[in-house]
């Protein structure tokens, strides 16, 4: 039996990820060509947030550049914008960080990927992973003009879009309602955004109410102008998902999303869990091949070993989880990987050779493994004695 790190499925290519030399999408610039700044601030963010530092990230929001992204070119009367602004500060919208913090669990990690610029904006790339799941978040930064660097934006791709794009159709919504000649005013797509929000809130709510078959049924009444924005799209992916992974109403969601939004990230994240469910191993290698393209994680990599493990290719699986810590030797699922591979084929002496590795990290101190369930083989066996007399004499 693998270890409990190694739950997360996934799946993997017949050859190894693409070159990291490669520059993701729309990159044009290494952390070293960016003011040292940048690459400072996003370390913070990432020891603060590990250390369940929330303000970390918040207090470093610059909330003047996010509320002028939010609600630019919307016309209404400033003591509207002054009080939609004042309810955005008292709530929860803007403690993204905290939000973070108040998720994880024992098993949570959020890793600096890289820094870098695109389209000539400076961005930090982070990975998130928990018990939930995996996400990436990417910050957009810019300095103040006191010369610090603050975060302008959040784009976390599970959700396929800016935090600015996402807070702008809450202002739509409640402008509307504010000033009924709003929607007249607006042009293309947010005009027949707010033309249909009635029923695009009757399907979240018959959503939220676990009335799949209902929610599908209002998003097939939408005109085709409004079947392809991305947060109904997504609705309907989460509701399909929610009625059967395995049913036909799912499949044809990934399908119709992917077709929609073919660059987007989002979809690589929402659909991957579908694929491996439904046993579609090349479904998932294409996700995790785009993904990969995107964002050059390591941590991939050890879900591609995860998928050649499902289909018992243990050799593959072996591959790739050895491909992870060699690009970040500090991956603890990578280790843990191959130490429960080693474990589960009886292989004792690679067993102690890869539990060295996870101590050599420097981020795991191991327990008493005698007593410890799974371990049994592996405390009777010669081997054990070795890797219990190495360990003893690395501590002197």
């Amino acid at each position: 039996m693998l270890l409990p790190l190694i739950a997360i499925l996934a799946t993997s290519p017949a050859t190894p990820p693409a070159a990291a030399a490669q520059a993701p999408i729309g990159e044009e610039a290494r952390a070293a060509q960016l003011e040292p700044a940048y690459l400072d601030f996003a370390r913070a963010v990432e020891k603060g947030i590990n250390a369940h530092d929330g303000d970390a990230l918040d207090a470093h929001l610059d909330k003047d550049a996010l509320f002028k992204k939010t609600t630019e070119g919307v016309q209404v009367p400033a003591n509207f914008a002054a009080g939609f602004r004042k309810g955005l500060n008292q709530g929860s919208a803007l403690g993204f960080g905290k939000q973070l913090v108040s998720a994880f669990d024992e098993e949570s990690t959020f890793t600096l990927l890289r820094a870098r610029a695109v389209k000539g904006v400076p961005r930090a790339l982070f990975r998130l992973v928990s018990t939930r799941g995996l996400n990436y978040l990417d910050l957009e930064l810019a300095k103040d003009a006191s010369g610090q660097v603050r975060v302008v934006d959040i784009y976390p791709y599970v959700a396929g879009e800016f935090l600015s794009e996402t807070l702008r159709r809450a202002y739509l919504a409640v402008a509307a309602e504010a000033n009924q000649g709003l929607v007249d005013r607006l042009m293309g797509k947010e005009q027949t955004y707010l033309k249909n929000l009635p029923r695009m809130q009757a399907m979240q709510q018959a959503f939220q109410a676990g009335k799949y078959e209902e929610a599908l049924s209002i998003y097939d009444q939408f005109p085709a102008s409004f079947k392809n924005y991305k947060s109904v799209l997504l609705l309907r992916l989460q509701s399909a998902a929610a009625l059967s992974v395995q049913g036909e109403a799912y499949a044809q969601a990934i399908a119709d999303y992917e077709k929609a939004l073919p660059n987007d990230p989002s979809v690589e994240l929402v659909a991957f869990d579908g694929y491996l469910l439904r046993k579609d191993h090349a479904g998932a290698i294409r996700v995790l091949d785009r993904l990969d393209r995107r964002v050059r994680d390591p941590y991939l990599s050890v879900l591609r070993g995860n998928v050649m493990l499902d289909k018992g290719d243990t050799a593959e699986a072996r591959r790739h989880y050895e491909a992870a810590i060699t690009a970040e030797p500090t991956l603890l699922v990578g280790h843990w990987s191959l130490a429960g591979l080693a474990l589960q084929e009886k292989q004792y002496k690679e067993l102690g050779e890869r539990l060295d590795a996870i101590e050599a990290t420097g981020l795991v101190h191991l327990n008493d493994l005698e007593g410890t369930a799974n371990y049994e083989g592996f405390v009777k066996s010669p081997e054990y004695k070795v890797w219990k007399k190495r360990r003893a004499a690395r501590k002197k």
